[in-house]
């Protein structure tokens, strides 16, 4: 008979009211480059292994990130001491993982999943060596039923909710990959140096849209699309590139199509399958996006910052930052 494995708890979720017990002062200064100002910071190293774990409470939403480097061979016990569902997504690793300590799961780096995770203990073994970065965002039970009306492309994950009466795992038929959009929002969740209220809508809005393109791709497993040709893969990547650094116009489908020499429909729809979100609504969130960073950096007027992010006037601006965000600019601006 083998010996058991030493083992660890990682917490992924903890009560509003948590504090780390290690003082940032004891975070190695490797990690600095990591923390996010509005963060609650847990670091620790023991002869197991060394991890820095990082939460936001946006209220609907918990951003956590874990980033672990074994040093022993051991068994790490992800907790959650409530019912939660998890967004999550993982890199630089892949994890052999069991719910409950009974439901077993393949975390592969590049993929995510929505889980359904009951309070308990789950497990995960590490390999000496093994460094993995894991990214996820918590809610409760019930959290999509009550925001769909505010945002209607959460009514799917509502209803697969109610359709797998929370039955524990992945509340996907199968794991998803994750896109350039996702890695994008993922990227910009993790670079926010703001704190306070002016964290607070950028992160939700950015929490929101990456459950969004879970509910939109996960939805695409379930349709019938036939493979791209090699011209109509570089279109979409030609499409994409063009989406990300043009924020001065808003850009339609149609001028797109014209651009890139490819079908209007056909490009829409590979969008739409690629990277789980509209063209426009990704082209129109990446304008928001800027448009909030400009705001809360004071880099110019609100009339400037509308045409640096393709809109008429500031007016025009606010009347859709306030719908995007719910959040007035003047709101932030005055925020500390």
């Amino acid at each position: 008979m083998q010996p058991s494995l030493p083992s660890a708890i990682l917490w992924i979720e903890r009560p509003t009211f948590w504090h780390p017990a290690e003082p940032s002062a004891k975070i190695a200064k490797e990690y600095a480059s990591l923390i996010m100002p509005c963060s609650v910071v847990d670091f620790s190293r023991t002869k197991l292994h060394e991890k820095l774990c990082q939460k936001v409470d946006l209220g609907d939403f918990n951003i956590w990130t874990h980033d672990v480097l074994a040093f022993l061979t051991h068994q790490l016990g992800p907790y959650t001491p409530e019912h939660i569902l998890a967004l999550h997504y993982m890199s630089q690793s892949n994890v052999d993982a069991a719910i409950l300590n009974k439901i077993p799961v393949k975390l592969i780096a590049s993929q995510y999943n929505l889980f359904n995770l009951p309070e308990g203990l789950n497990k995960a073994t590490l390999s000496a060596g093994e460094h993995f970065f894991s990214f996820h965002i918590n809610t409760q039970p019930g959290t999509f039923a009550r925001l769909k009306d505010r945002f209607p492309e959460l009514a799917r994950l509502a209803e697969k909710e109610e359709q797998m009466k929370m039955a524990p795992g992945p509340v996907n038929n199968s794991p998803l990959m994750i896109n350039d959009a996702i890695r994008l929002l993922i990227e910009s969740i993790l670079a926010c140096r703001f704190i306070n209220l002016q964290a607070k809508y950028y992160l939700y809005r950015a929490c929101v849209d990456l459950h969004i393109i879970f509910a939109n791709q996960d939805k695409n497993l379930e349709l019938d699309r036939k493979a791209l040709t090699l011209r109509e893969e570089n279109c979409l990547k030609k499409c994409y590139d063009i989406l990300t650094r043009r924020l001065d116009i808003a850009i339609t489908p149609a001028e797109m199509a014209r651009t890139t020499g490819m079908n209007a429909r056909d490009l829409s729809q590979a969008f739409l399958h690629e990277y789980g979100m509209p063209m426009e609504k990704f082209h129109y969130m990446l304008r928001m996006m800027e448009a909030y960073r400009s705001i809360v950096q004071g880099t110019g007027s609100l009339s400037g910052i509308a045409h640096r992010t393709g809109f008429i006037n500031g007016r025009q601006l606010t009347r859709e930052f306030v719908a995007h965000y719910h959040i007035h600019p003047h709101e932030l601006t005055h925020a500390q």
